[in-house]
């Protein structure tokens, strides 16, 4: 019997997008070095085809969340997009489908679960519910 379920929220983040997604494939790592660099996440397409994502762990969880839904973005839209439609449009997408999640969560388990998944504050470090 399972006494404790544990739902972390970056890894039902990467479930949404490899619904749709599948055929994307990368190395994501959270660091604490990508601020002193200037982002808090970043994603590099290697010559290789290999790509990589690196976000900053130094963040709240919905920071978190919003980083790695950013450069999820990029890996979609390709190395040739930058925040264009197409990056947006993807970008818009998750971020949807990621309320839809946090909601059914919240019907499944409770108002509680809202606070976990998407903080409860409303200011400028927070940057969205996703």
């Amino acid at each position: 019997m399972q006494m404790i379920k544990y739902s972390d929220p970056v890894t039902e983040l990467l479930k949404i997008f490899e619904k749709r997604y599948s055929d994307k494939n990368a190395t994501l790592v959270l660091a604490g070095d990508a601020e002193k660099r200037g982002n808090l996440g970043e994603t590099y397409f290697d010559d290789d085809g290999k790509v990589f994502i690196q976000i900053d762990i130094e963040q709240t969880i919905p920071q978190i969340l919003d980083i790695v839904a950013h450069e999820l973005a990029h890996l979609a839209a390709g190395p040739e997009e930058d925040h264009g439609d197409k990056w947006q449009g993807i970008y818009d997408w998750l971020f949807n489908e990621w309320n839809s999640h946090v909601e059914e969560q919240v019907k499944q388990y409770g108002g509680g679960i809202y606070e976990t998944f998407v903080g409860g504050q409303d200011d400028e470090n927070n940057q969205s519910s996703c």
